[in-house]
């Protein structure tokens, strides 16, 4: 909503440079009529006719999820976006989506880092040709104190990390961008 807004603002100036990605199916159901409705919203917000990645954040289980798929499918066919991505798809959920849509995503946007490797599902996604994408590289420092459990960590505060990043004298960060980089 309002960081679409904002970046509408921005884009035009250097549109050929952006990679633009927005997510939906996260309010109000995930039915074809609910997607392609808030797929037009996020396009006006970010004053676009075509946005390169759209995700399918969440899929309500009440609506059969070929049929939540098939609308992103079709707003691919319609030229208004060019890639297909999924978010915090388990294998069974994209399993599911190999074994019936007629064309799988294109990417599997999950938390991911050294402390949430989530392997199996990373070679899962390589095995199958779907883009394996990092949100959260670097923890989630930002996530609100009310979504955080008790025991999650803080990255940059983790032993092993900082005494890696000592040794080479960077900072935490660079070494988990690092490590997702070498990862693929």
């Amino acid at each position: 909503g309002q960081s679409e807004e904002l970046l509408g603002g921005f884009i035009k100036q250097d549109r050929d440079a952006l990679i633009v990605a927005t997510k939906t199916g996260y309010t109000g159901g995930s039915g074809r009529e609910n997607i392609l409705t808030q797929f037009d919203q996020s396009r006006s917000r970010l004053k676009l006719d075509v946005v390169d990645i759209l995700y399918l954040h969440r899929w309500d289980p009440k609506t059969p999820l070929l049929e939540t798929f098939e609308a992103l499918l079709e707003l691919q066919d319609q030229g208004k976006i060019r890639h297909i991505g999924v978010s915090n798809f388990n294998i069974p959920k994209l399993e599911k989506l190999l074994q019936t849509a007629r064309i799988k995503p294109e990417m599997n946007q999950v938390e991911s880092h050294p402390l949430l490797a989530q392997n199996e599902l990373f070679d899962f996604c390589q095995n199958n040709g779907i883009h394996y994408t990092a949100y959260s590289p670097l923890g989630s420092r930002d996530r609100s104190k009310n979504m955080k459990g008790g025991d999650e960590p803080d990255m940059f505060e983790n032993a092993v990390l900082k005494s890696v990043a000592e040794k080479h004298g960077v900072h935490p960060a660079q070494i988990l961008i690092k490590w997702a980089e070498a990862r693929g």
